[in-house]
This record gives structure tokens, C-alpha cells and sequence, in this order.
């Protein structure tokens, strides 16, 4: 039996960003129908030190001429925790913004992850992980 695409089902994507000393703009996933996002979680084995000089800037972004950004998140978030799950905020919410907002995503959309670097910060062996469900 084949696996039904509603909010019981969802589809998990894994973007391997791996071990970055540099800012760097990744290749992400495409979403060839109308799509809703859920939830986005930057995962890192080591874990990210949330320092001010030190951090990356995480985007998931479409590549278009002018980007248009689906989620983002800054790693410094407090002064001395190493972050090993990191969810993104849904940065073009629809929907219920008093519980977890959903970023809906046009059919044909290609999205990719931009990491913009300050200081001296790297990820190990980091993941994105992307939750969706086609409409």
C-alpha cells in the first residue's frame, strides 16, 4: 500500500552541509508540487558554539533573482551553549502564527541553504533537515 502525503505522513529531507569553515551557498531540494513546510532543524554532531563573533547565519532560501527566504536562523543564540539541534524560524508564515507557523512553497520552487560566516566558527558533520508535506 502506498504511503498517503497528509500532516500523518510526513516527508523529511536530509541537506548534508558537513564540515564548513566558510560561508558557503549548498544545493537544497525541489519542490515540483505546491508544498507546505513545517519545520526546519539545523543538526550538528558537535554542536555550534552560540558566540556572538563567532557564528553562522543558516538560510533557506529559493534561487531566484531576488531570494526569497522560507527560514532562517543566527547560531548565537545564547552565550555559552554548544547547539546540536537548532530549529529555524519560518521566516514567510501561513496559517496559525500562535502555534508553529507553516511557509508554504510554490510548485517549482528550488530551495538552497545559504550559511553566512562571522569569526572562526565551523559545523561537523552538520545536516538540515527539512519537514514538508505536498498539498
Amino acid at each position: 500500500m502506498g504511503s498517503m502525503n497528509n500532516e500523518r505522513d510526513p516527508m523529511v529531507v536530509s541537506i548534508p552541509i558537513g564540515t564548513q569553515a566558510a560561508g558557503i551557498t549548498l544545493p537544497g531540494c525541489y519542490f515540483r508540487k505546491h508544498s507546505r513546510i513545517k519545520n526546519v532543524w539545523l543538526v550538528d554532531q558537535a554542536g555550534i558554539a552560540a558566540d556572538p563573533s563567532n557564528k553562522y547565519v543558516v538560510t533557506l532560501q529559493d534561487n531566484a533573482g531576488s531570494p526569497v527566504s522560507y527560514a532562517s536562523v543566527d547560531t548565537h543564540t545564547s552565550a555559552a551553549v554548544a547547539l546540536t539541534q537548532l530549529p529555524l524560524v519560518l521566516t514567510t508564515p501561513v496559517g496559525d502564527t500562535t502555534n508553529q507557523p507553516e511557509a508554504d512553497v510554490p510548485a517549482g520552487t528550488m530551495l538552497n541553504v545559504k550559511l553566512t560566516k562571522t569569526g572562526t566558527v565551523t559545523t561537523t558533520d552538520a545536516v538540515l533537515l527539512i519537514e514538508w508535506y505536498p498539498l
